[in-house]
């Protein structure tokens, strides 16, 4: 946010959304529910400025956006922390990915704390908590107060993928500090 910015941005859907959980609506770790959804795949076009003292610039921006919905009771400040992922597969296929950590750190093998919801293709979405999600490495901030993964394994039936931050330090600090990064992701899916 700036005084000295100007944001205007077209997005357009090119893909239905992907409704997490299925139904949109799922409970999170012990007492927490949500409402979500992803526009997973948006065509943005528009332009964005900066005025200096001295000078206004205009950028023309191009690109694909990903945003996502979300609303309900669910707040990592009261207690349940969270690791969560969206990504875009080069087959056009799009997973959210939800870990919710328990009082103990733990992430409890059930569907209140394990959430993958897949969107296929069209006609094909599914959700499911029955996936595998191993931590590779890890990286704590400049101030060694967090400590966030920064590489992780994520399988689930013939979906094999090595997810990496593309950065070790993108720490968003309010309203609360967590991590969020862009990540480069590399593996199969049917063994393609």
């Amino acid at each position: 946010a700036s005084a000295n910015v100007a944001i205007d941005v077209d997005y357009d859907a090119v893909k239905p959304p992907l409704i997490v959980g299925d139904t949109g609506f799922f409970y999170q770790g012990q007492s927490s529910y949500t409402y979500y959804y992803s526009q997973t795949e948006l065509d943005v076009s528009g332009t964005i400025t900066i005025n200096d003292s001295l000078n206004s610039y205009t950028e023309t921006i191009s690109g694909i956006g990903w945003i996502d919905r979300q609303w309900g009771n669910f707040n990592p400040t009261n207690g349940d922390k969270y690791e969560w992922f969206c990504m875009q597969l080069s087959n056009g296929m799009d997973l959210n990915v939800w870990n919710i950590f328990n009082p103990q750190n733990l992430v409890p093998d059930n569907s209140l704390y394990r959430i993958c919801s897949v969107f296929v293709n069209d006609t094909t979405s599914f959700t499911t908590s029955a996936f595998q999600l191993d931590r590779l490495a890890f990286s704590y901030t400049p101030d060694s107060v967090m400590c966030y993964s920064q590489e992780w394994q994520f399988t689930y039936g013939d979906i094999d993928l090595h997810i990496i931050t593309l950065y070790d330090n993108t720490e968003v600090s309010l309203p609360f500090r967590f991590y969020e990064g862009s990540t480069e992701i590399t593996g199969t899916v049917g063994g393609m």
